[in-house]
């Protein structure tokens, strides 16, 4: 955009894209500040008088050079559809975003596709949040994403990762439905134990947190969402679990420490009481089906 409306040679297009793609992942400021510096560096034709026709001439040559770009509405009709797909729940989703990706143009590098994934997880969490999913869960798994995706390193690892992503935001659209509102005591408790979830979670440590009597909260809670704390605080772990299970290599002793359990078999009993397998077998047949 910058290259066409400050009239430069459009050949420049590919270093212009390499430059940014090499850069680390900005947010919208740092992004609005770069491109107030780049239109006081690059070469200005505007003037006061003729400001308002320049400006339009400018548009109308940016929108005649995207028309150009071969497949351009494709990709961003493609992505549309996806998204639309997405919002609602529908497992067509996955085609379509692989129907997106083979209408892209670009061939990422490993730092390029790791950006991808981090505007993918980041996008797909607000529209999760925007369609009513608990705030904190959303917070929680993007951090899990983000911060695994940086330990890859090859395009394979990634584009496995960026499948499961797809998946797990997915299947939380699916039930989302199921999550009715709560009282405003049970939405500060699934706070605190999703922002605690690899720390020591009680019912009376986190009574006390909150200021209120464990029986009470313990009612309360039970009533609400149909399971004990403790139920949740367990069924939380676990869906942490399936990710970890799925997308590294790390031993069940380590995940179960890093979830907060003391020991490995009473975190291969509680796995598999809610899943009904045990975590090594669930590791098997998520390998199998990858194979």
């Amino acid at each position: 955009m910058n290259l066409v409306m400050n009239d430069l040679d459009v050949k420049y297009e590919e270093q212009f894209v390499q430059y940014f793609e090499q850069l680390p992942v900005l947010n919208q400021v740092q992004i609005s500040s770069m491109k107030r510096i780049l239109d006081l560096l690059l070469p200005q034709k505007i003037n006061d008088t003729n400001k308002a026709i320049e400006e339009e001439k400018m548009r109308k040559q940016y929108q005649n050079f995207t028309k150009t770009l071969r497949s351009y509405p494709e990709v961003v009709a493609s992505k549309q559809h996806f998204i639309e797909l997405f919002k609602k729940g529908d497992s067509r989703a996955l085609e379509q975003y692989k129907v997106h990706r083979e209408k892209s143009l670009a061939s990422p590098n490993v730092r390029t596709m790791k950006n991808q994934l981090i505007r993918l997880v980041s996008e797909l969490g607000l529209i999760c949040v925007e369609k009513g999913i608990q705030r904190d869960e959303m917070d929680s798994l993007c951090d899990f994403y983000i911060n695994f995706l940086e330990s890859q390193e090859t395009i394979d690892s990634l584009e496995s990762l960026e499948q499961n992503i797809l998946q797990s935001f997915l299947d939380r659209m699916k039930k989302r439905d199921e999550n009715p509102k709560h009282s405003p005591l049970v939405e500060r408790t699934q706070k605190h134990i999703f922002q605690n979830l690899t720390k020591d979670l009680t019912l009376k440590g986190i009574a006390e947190t909150l200021n209120v009597n464990p029986n009470y909260l313990s009612g309360i809670f039970t009533k609400e969402k149909g399971v004990s704390i403790t139920q949740f605080i367990n069924q939380q772990r676990v869906k942490e679990a399936k990710e970890l299970l799925c997308i590294t290599q790390h031993s069940l002793m380590d995940i179960s420490i890093l979830l907060g359990y003391n020991s490995q078999s009473y975190f291969t009993r509680v796995f598999k009481s809610i899943e009904g397998i045990g975590p090594k077998e669930f590791r098997q047949k998520y390998q199998n089906t990858q194979d």
